[in-house]
């Protein structure tokens, strides 16, 4: 009987994979590269985000740095490219606990399983979220839905080995509950041995049911035994990965899983011509995947250090756009006007800005209307992993008036002493009550972080266990006051430097405390 099923499921699984590699063919075919932003906010570093879609339309995933070629002006450029993950992300996480899992010597396993399974968990972004599943002879909800990561951590805890094997019936029960989730994106991870002894579905069943159901399935499995065929066959087909595990528990790269569901990038290259002269460059990348090739371009403006030049209209009178800077130390929050001067008449009726800042080093935390009360923000974006802030709005009290604040940038300090940011305008438009754009100079800001981080006693731009022993040295009475930073040693704010800023150290409390 497993003889004959065995046979049966090989010739299935031929069929499918067959059908499965024309279907990943036909859906790759005529993609094309889209640049949907480049942000020169860290130049001479500058970053694109990419998305490449399909000929069905759908967004690409799985590519890595030997599908793309990137130039600038015509030269060849080294680069850096990550995956980006958009939207919000279900994991349907299934572990095999069945005897093989932890009898015969074989304890290492289970543990195995729940330390690559606590690394999976743990890389979830705000948002995600995660069933936790078991199956021996039988399958268990240990954990239903949930985005919050501490109750998925606590249930790997009830995980024991023990029990036969219902592998096909675990996978094909994983299958039904991740399309029954809501997120924007969905996926199964498998964590197996590999062996079934006791399930009432068979293999072709459940390949065929994966095929349909497109859910990408991350199989991680232990040793090279002959069962994992049909899991090798289940990633491939739904377009996931197999992984073997050790006993190592540092050999698991959990980004890997994670990069496999990127369905946008990120790249970052060094410009060769790192001065800011205000010139025009030209940015082209190449993307090739097999016999298919794409290609697009974009520019960017290596803005001076001081100023940038918006909109190409000359006029006599042209306005003069005006971004705040400041000296703060960390942890400060500051309230930068956006202000106007030499506006000509008949005023400024709308404006639409966008902002790149340094987001190691600034937050944005708002953007707030200006001086006038008649003015209106009609739309605030703020993308602080990026450092991007983007608003435009109306008003009318600003006709026939010289200068003006048309919005206030309300961030905070979070950048280490002696870091700075420029705050440069990527985009400015400025718009008339005639409906007729005004030609705009616009001066950057610049934010530098001064003083001490809370913490840094040393002054190494670190918080860690070398601060912590200082602090303790300190209250100790082991070493003199002029050995650290005491204003950054208190780090709980309590007027005194003593052992409690050394525990909140230790304790990895000070990052809460900045």
């Amino acid at each position: 009987m497993r003889f004959s099923r065995a046979i049966l499921t090989f010739l299935v699984m031929s069929l499918l994979l067959g059908e499965g590699a024309c279907l990943t063919q036909a859906q790759s075919a005529s993609p094309s590269v889209r640049i949907d932003s480049i942000y020169t906010n860290q130049f001479p570093v500058n970053r694109l985000e990419l998305d490449v879609i399909s000929a069905s339309g759908t967004l690409v995933r799985g590519l890595n740095e030997k599908n793309f070629s990137l130039s600038e002006n015509g030269v060849l450029q080294p680069f850096a490219l990550t995956p980006r993950r958009s939207g919000s992300l279900g994991i349907v996480l299934i572990i095999d606990s069945s005897e093989s899992m932890g009898g015969w010597g074989n304890a290492w396993k289970i543990e195995r399983a729940k330390s690559a399974s606590a690394q999976i968990i743990a890389q979830l972004h705000p948002g995600d979220g995660a069933t936790l599943l078991e199956f021996d002879e039988k399958i268990r909800t240990l954990v239903p839905f949930t985005t919050e990561l501490h109750t998925l951590l606590a249930g790997l805890a009830h995980v024991n080995a023990g029990g036969g094997t219902a592998l096909f019936d675990g996978v094909l029960y994983a299958i039904h509950r991740a399309s029954q989730l809501k997120t924007d994106q969905r996926a199964i991870v498998l964590i197996s041995d590999g062996y079934d002894r006791n399930s009432s579905a068979w293999p072709e069943e459940v390949l065929e049911r994966a095929r349909k159901n497109s859910v990408p399935i991350f199989a991680l499995s232990f040793n090279d035994v002959p069962a994992n065929g049909f899991l090798q066959s289940l990633v491939t087909l739904t377009n996931g990965t197999f992984e073997v595990l050790s006993s190592d528990s540092s050999d698991l790269q959990v980004n890997a899983v994670f990069a496999h569901l990127a369905n946008s990038y990120e790249i970052s290259f060094t410009t060769q011509n790192p001065t800011r002269d205000s010139s025009t460059r030209s940015v082209e990348l190449n993307f090739h995947s097999g016999p298919f090739q794409s290609k697009t371009a974009v520019t960017y403006l290596a803005l001076s250090m001081n100023e940038s030049k918006m909109n190409s209209a000359s006029t006599s009178a042209q306005t003069v756009l005006e971004l705040g800077s400041a000296k703060a130390s960390p942890g400060q929050i500051l309230r930068l006007p956006l202000r106007v001067h030499g506006v000509p008449a008949p005023g400024i009726s709308a404006f639409d800005l966008t902002i790149d800042f340094d987001p190691t080093v600034l937050r944005v935390a708002a953007i707030e209307r200006g001086d006038s009360p008649s003015s209106e923000l009609t739309a605030i974006e703020v993308n602080n992993v990026v450092g991007r802030a983007h608003v435009n709005g109306r008003l009318q009290s600003l006709n026939d008036v010289a200068e003006g604040v048309l919005a206030y940038v309300n961030a905070e300090v979070v950048g280490a002493p002696s870091r700075q940011s420029d705050l440069l305008f990527s985009q400015v438009s400025l718009t008339d009550s005639s409906g007729q754009s005004l030609s705009v100079f616009a001066v950057k800001g610049v934010i530098t972080v001064s003083g001490s981080r809370r913490g840094d006693v040393n002054g190494d731009g670190k918080v860690d266990l070398a601060d912590a022993f200082r602090i303790a040295s300190y209250a100790a009475g082991f070493i003199h006051a002029l050995a650290l930073d005491l204003d950054a040693a208190d780090v709980n704010q309590d007027g005194v430097v003593d052992f409690a800023d050394a525990w909140a150290i230790i304790l990895g409390r000070a990052d809460e405390l900045l």
